[in-house]
């Protein structure tokens, strides 16, 4: 079977004669209003409801930005790849760029070109920034990713402050980074912030510590909303209300009584009187009926989504958690070996241990300073002594970083030469040589590793196993050891390059070899789901790490039943006291680690300080032994503290962000106004815009189509192309394919897809999205006239009824929004109750006329719609003007402070500061200083001049 247009003619259809069931996709693709959801049925990506809330709700936030704050492995990249192309198909253009950890900017260009068909540049140097950012300057609409790192460089910060040019999206992940206002990296997230027509922020952990982070997070997408953290607080007391409402509907018996009282108090709250959905929920709860007993749970469910959609930061947070979703879950089991060490094993140990004590003491004799960098041979030696042995006989002062693979966890280890000789004077370094040499080929712990991955692949050969070291030469020995026992593995560390981390993930992914050997900073967005099995080699210091470690399983697409997680144990070690006397405590790999938890550091040093201050040659505790050690350091009472703090830190989450409750609200939303397109209407709606000038054959494969396409539009696509200043170049092999199919004599045929599940297995293939360079040009029709039809009444049309028309209200105030309805009007243009008619039935039946004037008829339509805006927004204008005011004085004031702090420190120390970074914070102020105006200049605009329009897109007369 083949499909062709079904016009005569070469041109481009138009409104009035095209089948009449595609007029509404016709219209969501020519026109989307911001409450369109294009995207919905589309992308290389398996469809989670919950990764299309980010996009709906920055659409149509009255504020510039959004703060995806999603748990770890919730897919919060799809979700910025779905906004980006949502733009894209609602025909937006300009540069994207991208900040995040240096570690992940593999990732995302990775994701970016496999689930989003879209290539991006790595911006690897501040000097090639720079020059990507003249190439912005010129209208490029690049995606660039840059690293936190290089953002965080004064010099190039200095010349973005003058350089950098207006920009579609700016992305920040990691965000949480960004929380100290005094660091350069909020330096420049202020600046990207200020220069992006929206900001999309990202992190699993918006709230760590305190509230005001969450605060200073919030104020780089709306600075205007809070000039003070007192203000922001203020806001936030309602929900303490409605937190409090929602536990008292939640028992066996309603506490409907309390709701009642809360709401009438929220009726009397700035920014929640007269809100349609309080008036709702007042309703529901006074409606007697709702709560017998055959309704109750469904009037519960109800009532809690009108309180959760009540909360004052559903506008700028969208917060997923993992028990929010209906997914496949898998249990963790921890499995713990527990090792002892032969007597020359223990011997290098103890002597590692000395060495390390001794530092310590040298560095700081008075004891007051825990020093975690000068633990680092005894880690090492916990780690693996044979490894350890190796490092002592080559180079005995080396430094931790040449050592570590985690830059931020520990400082420089540099032994000055009179700490030489005075280690030799102690005799630590000779017994350390002696026991290294004497150790020879004696591996307690890599034997009971042997045995147990040994036993794992016999058993289950599926998804390998991932093992985490935080050192290189860890990973070296055992790479070494398990090549001679024939066992297939590969190392990722730090040292590794970006595309060859890429390669080794992809080849374990693809099972052709057993084991993944990473370091801590080669984990870094590695999302390696297919695998179920983790090790623990040695144990990070930092619980968070642990996390993260289990995250890189443990996340959506993990589809095992169970994820075993291998700790090794060698008894007597730092780290067994580590495993089993805090991390089994607190059930640290069997339950997620949600936030940051001060606690634990605390818990940390009182357990690695009462280790260290064993005498030596007293070997440290079993691990029964410290399983049931009594409190005598007092760690017992600081878990029993964390236990309270962490309940309070839920309920204080549960205040601040909450679940999100747009997930089912959105998908019901699009499917009841029909704001998404699927694949069918938009295959064809193609074919009938092209008409003759295309074909489409189906190929044997189900889904997989052969587009031909007329010589002309060839050229003309190829073109585009080559345009710099267009989209089409970024789409991923679409500029190769379509300017060699330009320079060949044809036919030109093409493999195309329009399924979103086919596309995500050939990924070869074209797949054609709205927001694909196809159907950009063939949006680009700049027939905006209304369509006029005519139709007879239909038994559910509203007897008043005389015309019902499609309309679009587009308002230009705090963000450019265009809301679109559907109105039934009588014959002197006064709307009639619709009760639940269906316009689109009217749509598809309607058959065309000739263009009729209603101009009179919307007139006063268009009058009453700009006074309820004007009602409803110049209070806030006010309001906002003093708080932009307020707030931008206070972020100027901050700079400035900052400026004369590091003069006043640089000058008692004798020295200039940093003349680089005095000139960006000097370049920021100004930008703040312009900002503020043009902020102001802006609110006075919308204040004394608000204008909107409206649009009649369909008018539907009915007889």
């Amino acid at each position: 079977m083949a499909v062709s247009g079904a016009r005569d003619d070469g041109e481009s259809a138009t409104a009035d004669n095209l089948p009449s069931n595609l007029r509404w996709a016709d219209l969501l693709l020519r026109h989307p209003a911001s409450d369109a959801a294009p995207m919905h049925a589309f992308g290389r990506w398996e469809d989670q409801p919950h990764q299309h809330v980010p996009a709906a709700r920055l659409a149509t936030s009255p504020w510039q930005g959004i703060l995806i704050a999603d748990e770890v492995g919730l897919g919060k990249t799809i979700s910025a790849i779905r906004i980006i192309r949502r733009l894209h198909a609602t025909g937006k253009t300009g540069a994207i760029i991208i900040a995040c950890p240096g570690s992940l900017r593999s990732k995302w260009k990775q994701e970016l070109h496999h689930r989003g068909d879209l290539e991006a540049e790595v911006a690897d140097s501040g000097r090639r920034l720079l020059r990507i950012v003249e190439r912005l300057t010129e209208g490029e609409p690049r995606i660039v990713i840059v690293s936190h790192g290089i953002l965080r460089r004064s010099a190039t910060l200095e010349q973005l402050m003058d350089t950098l040019p207006e920009v579609m999206l700016t992305i920040i992940d990691e965000a949480h980074h960004c929380r100290n206002p005094r660091s350069r990296l909020h330096d420049a997230a202020q600046l990207l912030t200020m220069r992006s027509r929206q900001s999309v922020l990202m992190t699993a952990t918006p709230v760590n510590l305190r509230e005001e982070e969450l605060w200073v997070q919030l104020s780089l997408l709306a600075p205007d909303r809070w000039p003070t953290i007192e203000q922001f607080f203020r806001t936030m007391r309602p929900t303490r209300m409605l937190n409090d409402v929602l536990d008292g509907i939640s028992r066996p018996v309603p506490n409907l009584p309390r709701a009642i009282d809360h709401f009438q108090a929220l009726q009397h709250t700035i920014g929640f009187a007269g809100d349609p959905r309080l008036v709702e929920a007042i309703n529901l709860v006074q409606d007697e009926n709702a709560w017998s007993e055959q309704r109750i749970e469904n009037s519960r469910r109800r009532l809690a989504n009108l309180i959760r959609r009540l909360r004052p930061l559903n506008d700028l947070l969208v917060r997923t958690r993992r028990r929010d979703l209906d997914w496949h879950m898998a249990r963790r089991n921890a499995i713990t070996l527990d090792i002892s060490l032969t007597p020359e094993e223990w011997r290098l140990y103890e002597a590692a241990r000395a060495w390390a004590r001794t530092l310590i003491q040298m560095r700081h004799p008075d004891g007051e300073v825990f020093d975690w960098a000068l633990i680092v041979p005894e880690r090492m030696a916990s780690s693996c002594l044979p490894a350890f042995a190796g490092h002592v006989v080559r180079q005995l002062h080396s430094q931790a970083r040449e050592v570590l693979d985690d830059m931020d966890e520990d400082d420089d280890i540099d032994l000055e030469e009179v700490e030489i000789r005075m280690l030799r004077r102690l005799g630590n370094l000779n017994e350390l040589i002696d026991a290294a040499e004497a150790l020879g080929e004696t591996d307690s712990k890599y034997d009971a590793f042997h045995s147990w991955i040994e036993q794992s692949l016999n058993n289950d050969q599926t998804g390998g196993i991932l093992l985490f070291s935080h050192f290189h030469a860890t990973l070296q020995h055992l790479q070494r050891r398990l090549t001679a026992d024939g066992i297939s593995c590969e190392v990722i560390t730090g040292r590794t390059r970006m595309q060859d981390r890429d390669v080794i993930r992809e080849r374990f992914r693809n099972g052709e070899f057993d084991i993944l050997l990473s370091s801590e900073v080669g984990s870094e967005g590695l999302d390696q789901q297919h695998c179920h099995r983790l090790v623990n080699y040695d144990l990070p210091w930092n619980p968070m790490r642990i996390e993260q470690r289990i995250g890189r399983l443990d996340r959506f697409g993990q589809t095992a039943e169970e994820i075993q997680i291998l700790n090794l144990a060698v008894e007597g070690t730092i780290d067994a006291a580590i495993l089993h006397r805090l991390y089994h405590r607190i059930r640290l790999f069997e339950d997620a680690l949600g936030m940051l938890d001060p606690m634990l550091g605390q818990a940390m040093r009182m357990v690695a300080r009462t280790e260290l201050d064993r005498p030596i040659g007293l070997r440290m505790v079993s691990a029964a032994e410290a399983s049931s050690e009594d409190d005598g350091d007092g760690v017992l009472t600081l878990l029993d503290k964390r236990e309270m703090w962490l309940e309070e830190r839920a309920n204080e989450e549960r205040e601040w962000v909450g679940p999100d409750p747009g997930i089912s609200a959105l998908r019901n939303s699009v499917n009841r106004h029909h704001l998404g397109i699927d694949a069918q209407q938009l295959q064809d709606w193609m074919m009938c815009q092209f008409g003759e000038n295309a074909q489409l054959h189906p190929t044997r494969q189900p889904g997989i189509w052969m587009l031909g396409i007329e010589g002309n539009l060839v050229h003309e696509l190829a073109q585009r192309a080559g345009n710099s200043q267009l989209i089409d170049q970024d789409t991923v092999g679409w500029k190769e394919t379509i300017t060699t199919a330009a320079n060949s004599s044809g036919p030109h045929w093409f493999h195309v897809i329009f399924e979103r599940d086919i596309a995500r297995l050939n990924s070869q293939h074209i797949f054609i999205t709205p927001h694909h360079p196809l159907i950009r040009l063939l949006t680009e029709n700049e027939d905006d006239l209304p369509l006029f039809l005519q139709v007879e009444r239909l038994d559910s049309t509203p007897e008043e009824a005389t015309w019902c028309v499609c309309i679009d209200w587009t308002v230009d105030s705090l963000t450019r929004t265009t809301v679109r309805r559907w109105l039934y009007l009588d014959a002197e243009g006064a709307p009639v109750m619709d009760d639940g008619a269906e316009p689109l039935q009217l749509l598809r039946k309607g058959e065309v006329v000739g263009e009729s004037d209603l101009q009179a008829l919307l007139d006063p339509i268009e009058s009453a719609l700009l006074e309820s805006e004007q009602l409803r927004l110049l209070p806030l204008i006010g309001e906002l003007r003093d708080n932009a005011e307020h707030a931008w004085h206070r972020r100027i004031m901050r700079e400035m402070a900052q400026l004369a702090d590091a003069d006043w420190n640089a000058r008692s120390e004798g020295r200039l500061p940093d003349p680089r970074w005095v000139r960006m914070k000097n370049s920021l102020i100004t930008k703040l200083q312009d900002e503020l105006a043009r902020r102001l200049a802006e609110l006075d605009y919308i204040r004394d001049g608000l204008e909107g329009r409206l649009d009649l897109r369909i008018a539907i007369h009915i007889e």
